[in-house]
């Protein structure tokens, strides 16, 4: 954590950290601080100015439930930080916020394969967020919910 700290706040407009940073206060079930974390990365996200960075131009490294590593894009990039705080919202019985940044993920209208691909990272966070979880039978309740809610329906649709 210390170290997601450092590179955020030496370097607050790189958009790549707050993944990882935001991901792993989640997994701790830290979800209020996750959530803040988020919103900046969302806010900065939404900056052309920050997102026209020469740092942020060269996409997110993700690894996909098949363990091989993906570049997303920047569309990719928003559709998956509006997925990631839908989450956290979800999982704060949120539902409100959880369905409002849902349908932004949704309004960006990816092509299917850059979609599949997003949600492949989706589900891997949410697998490993199960497995930190496992104690916490409320909050794998929600992870259930939130997949049959909003990650599963953009699969078979597809």
């Amino acid at each position: 954590m210390k170290n997601y700290n450092n590179v955020t706040t030496i370097y607050p407009n790189y958009l790549e950290p707050y993944v990882g940073f935001s991901n792993s206060y989640r997994c701790l079930g830290r979800l209020e601080d996750a959530l803040d974390i988020q919103k900046r990365q969302i806010k900065l996200m939404e900056d052309n100015n920050t997102t026209s960075l020469p740092i942020n131009q060269k996409g997110i490294n993700c690894r996909d439930n098949s363990g091989d590593i993906i570049l997303l894009n920047s569309s990719m990039e928003k559709y998956y930080f509006y997925y990631n705080i839908a989450l956290t919202y979800y999982l704060l019985n949120d539902e409100k916020m959880a369905q409002e940044n849902y349908n932004k993920a949704n309004g960006l209208n990816l092509d299917l394969y850059s979609k599949l691909k997003v949600l492949d990272v989706v589900n891997l966070d949410i697998k490993n967020l199960q497995k930190t979880i496992e104690k916490k039978p409320k909050l794998q309740n929600k992870i259930i919910e939130f997949q049959n809610k909003f990650v599963l329906p953009q699969v078979q649709v597809s």
